[in-house]
Parts: C-alpha cells; structure tokens; sequence
C-alpha cells in the first residue's frame, strides 16, 4: 500500500486508483511484458470505473488500430486523472433528463422504438445489433402500445426488497407504484391484490410488470378537472373560493379518507391562508394550468439546447421539426415550414424563447397533424380488394409525391423497416405498417 501511496502523490490519483489501475493494466497486458496497446485505453478506463466519451478516448491517446502504439503503466497513470477529471461524460440524471423530453405520457416511459432511434443516432451512435442487445438486456417489456419505463420498476422493486430473495410483501404495493409517479386509487389496489398485513403475500419482479403496466394504463384515477369540479360543488360565492372547513371535511370523509396529520400537513403545504369568513382559494392547493405552460416552456428550452451545437442559445430553424417531434407531436411539415423551417442548415437561427412561441402556434394550428385514423382511411382509398391491402408499389408513391414529401431513400428505408413482405401480387396488409409507423 505504501508503494500505491507514493505512485498516487506522483501522479496526483488516489492509492486506491493505483491499485485498480494496475489490477487492470496487468489484464490487458497480454504478452506479460508491461506493455498494453492503446487501442484499449477506453477498456482501461471502463474497467476502471470511468465512463470517458469517444471523444474523451481519442484526445488522451486512443488508437482506432491495433499495433500503433503501446504505453507502460507508468504512461497510463496521467491519463487515467485526466480522464478521472474530465467533465465530457454524462451521469444517471443527465441520461434521465434526455429521456424525459420524449416521456409524451409524462409517467416515465418511452416508445421502444423512440429509445431505439436515440440509441442509434444521436451523440456516441451505437449500431442496430448493438442496440437492441443492450435493450434486450436492460429494458423492461413494451406494453400494449409499445412504451417501456425507462426509470426502471427495477429499482423501486429493488427498494422494497428487503430481504434481499426477489420479493416484495404485497403490503408495499401502493408504496412502489407510487414511488413510480402513479397514483391507483385504493379499489385498484385491492383489484390487484393488495394486502392488509405483512407476510400474507409476496410478488416477484416479473409477477410485479403486468401490475405495473395496468395500473399505468388504467383510468381509475383522479385528474386537476375531476378535482375542480368537485370542489366547486362548494363554491358558494361561485367566486373560486370555499371554507377551509369544508376542504378538511372532504379530505378526512370523503373517498379515500385520509388521516388527520396527513390532512394538516396538506394544507399547511398547499393552501393559501383563509380570510376573515374561513374561505380559501381552492384552486390554488391544485397544481395550476399557468405551471404546465411554464414546465412545457422549460422543455422546449432543453430540447433546443441539446441542438444548440455552438451554444449560443439559439436553434438552427432547420430544427425545428425535429424539435416539436421530440415534444410527442406528429406536426406536418407544411406547418413547420410556414413558422420558419428551413431546408438547409446554417440559413436561419432562433432565439429559444421564440422557438417556444412557434411551438405554441404550431400547436393551435387546425389540423396540424394526422394520427393514425387519418392513415388508415387515406390507405383504405387504395384498398381495391377491401380486404386490408394495397400494393407497396401505391404506398412508396403515397409517400414519395403526397403531403410532406418524404425522400425515394428514406421510402425505402421505412418500408424494410415498417412494411409486412408484399405477396405475388404486390399487396400487404397496410393496418400493421400503420401501427408501426405511428409508435415509431
């Protein structure tokens, strides 16, 4: 240790560092001569507990070529702390917030496809294969509609584990579901099979995903407007106002009762001070309509930001409907074209508050997108057989020369991608390349 000691004040690293770093280096050193190709200076690292970005591996010595260039450990140590200290790489949040920007439920999950297409395209591109074996790996089980959690049930499972056998006593089911941001109503929990004691019941992790995903699905839960509604049955005044009293009444009596505390605690945390009759402003205890604008504002915001390359606060308008895209909206090209979308990079740039804006009008434009009715009644106008199908040869035309014209190189791509074989007549059935067209 005293040798780690005086190797980390040389090289100004820890002497628990030292002793990774030479575990690791004796590894990749394969001929026993201390010497390892820098061709796996990033493995190195890896191994080390450091998650450096390509970029990272390429500006400390990487080699992309086996043979070029060989490093002893005494080489290693300075790039290992100047990796160690590079602030080019990106953590748990970081990875949370990107994907959060294509969470269109706003329950945490993500299309698989949607995952997919990151994974492949944007920052470190990972290949096809490479991709859908770590999503194999790592990701949980689509639903019926093709989304996936991505902060994992995993993880709030894990938590409630406690005895560490893949189990989870089914009196901590409310518990992890809304440690999962949901929020099932007490009927809902005994439906699945809440308990009232510890150690009647206990669940796995894959017992636990089928629980998960109805209740995600299901709508046996309470909105802001449901909540409204009810409390302006006790609006007097019709003035947006009623008597804290009543509020207490209603929590403590009505539907799922809550406890005393729990009741104090809320209004303590929520609630404006009542005036001088006992009456509050109720809708000021709600989350309000103004807080959603201003937290969609925020994320148009981060999505411009992640394509503001030189980070002078502004959208190249080339953007802009890969921008409204990763909101969740399907806005056609015609509208993001006449709000400024050009056709070429470099053109024309925006500044992110008037990105923000455009949004907005591209959102209150009339029919500013089609869904997947609208796709299934323009194919049925080539349905001659009426039986489902078309002919490939129809839809690469529909795709080609209609409405936003999309490239013949790009048609082709999304039909392997998208499109059933077509038979010996040339048909396929279109309603299954529509659904895979609009969970993509």
């Amino acid at each position: 240790m005293s040798e780690n000691k005086q190797i980390g004040d040389k090289y100004g690293i820890h002497p628990r560092d030292v002793e990774k770093i030479r575990f690791a280096f004796d590894v990749y050193d394969f001929k026993g001569d201390g010497k390892v190709d820098a061709f796996y200076i990033g493995d190195l690292l890896r191994a080390c507990n450091l998650n450096p970005t390509l970029k990272t591996i390429d500006e400390i010595g990487g080699q992309k070529d086996k043979g070029k260039k060989m490093m002893g450990v005494d080489d290693f140590y300075p790039i290992f702390k100047s990796a160690k200290e590079s602030k080019d790489t990106g953590g748990i949040h970081d990875f949370v917030e990107i994907l959060k920007l294509y969470d269109k439920n706003e329950d945490n999950s993500i299309l698989g496809n949607e995952l997919y297409r990151l994974l492949t395209n944007l920052g470190e591109k990972l290949t096809k294969e490479e991709a859908k074996n770590l999503m194999k790996e790592l990701c949980e089980p689509e639903d019926d509609e093709g989304f996936m959690p991505f902060m994992r049930a995993k993880f709030a499972f894990d938590i409630y584990d406690f005895e560490g056998k893949a189990k989870m006593d089914m009196l901590y089911l409310a518990d992890v579901l809304r440690g999962l941001n949901l929020n099932p109503s007490l009927k809902t929990l005994d439906d699945l099979g809440m308990t009232k004691k510890k150690g009647e019941k206990s669940i796995t992790l894959e017992e636990f995903y089928p629980i998960y995903s109805k209740v995600k699905k299901s709508k046996d839960s309470g909105s802001f407007e449901d909540f409204i509604e009810c409390l302006k049955l006790y609006d007097k005044h019709e003035n947006g106002t009623m008597m804290l009293g009543e509020l207490e009444h209603i929590l403590l009596s009505l539907g799922e009762k809550l406890e005393r505390e729990e009741v104090d605690m809320i209004i303590k945390e929520c609630c404006d001070a009542e005036d001088d009759d006992g009456f509050i402003p109720y809708e000021q205890c709600l989350p309000n309509s103004k807080s959603n604008t201003m937290a969609d504002a925020e994320k148009i915001k981060k999505i411009c930001d992640i394509y503001d390359w030189d980070g002078k606060g502004e959208l190249d308008m080339f953007f802009l409907g890969d921008v409204i895209y990763a909101l969740g909206y399907n806005i056609t090209k015609k509208i993001c074209v006449g709000l400024g979308q050009t056709d070429e990079r470099d053109k024309k740039f925006a500044k992110f508050d008037d990105v923000v804006k455009l949004v907005g009008e591209a959102l209150n434009t009339k029919e500013n997108q089609g869904g997947p009715a609208d796709y299934m009644e323009l194919c049925k106008l080539y349905d001659k057989n009426e039986n489902g199908t078309m002919m490939l040869a129809e839809l690469e035309n529909l795709l080609s020369n209609l409405a936003d014209e999309v490239p013949k190189e790009d048609v082709a791509a999304i039909l392997k991608e998208l499109a059933d074989p077509e038979d010996e007549d040339g048909f396929f059935p279109y309603k299954p390349f529509v659904d895979r067209l609009c969970a993509a």
